[in-house]
């Protein structure tokens, strides 16, 4: 982690802290009342590589969205987000299962009906 952030135990507390009071959500709350645009839902996804030492999490690998591939064991954000940009919700998963099954619960969420979706074809 970049120094500029501080400690890695405080960052990470603080990163807890604002997951377990639902400070998240919130601003994800907040950004949508903003002006929501649903003319368009754009979904896209990000791998994120687990440490090394993750490779025991309490309740499985499987309970905490990782799965291992070639480089090792990582997490797949898929976020969607409006035709402004503004997040509209995300879902993690294991970086080994399919974008195509994991996109389709977002759109399921977020897309009305006769809007239009922009996604890549991983």
């Amino acid at each position: 982690m970049p120094e500029r952030f501080g400690k890695w135990k405080s960052v990470y507390s603080a990163f807890r802290r604002f997951t377990e009071n639902g400070l998240f959500e919130a601003l994800l709350a907040a950004l949508k009342r903003v002006g929501e645009d649903l003319e368009m839902v754009m979904v896209d996804s990000s791998d994120c590589r687990a440490h090394q030492d993750a490779s025991g999490p309490q309740g499985g690998q499987k309970a905490q969205a990782m799965g291992r591939s070639k480089g090792g064991l990582f997490t797949r954000i898929h976020i969607a987000c409006d035709a402004l940009g503004y997040p509209l919700g995300f879902h993690l998963r294991a970086a080994n299962e399919s974008d195509y099954d994991n996109s389709r619960s977002l759109l399921e969420s977020y897309l009305p009906e006769g809007s239009y979706a922009l996604m890549d074809k991983g």
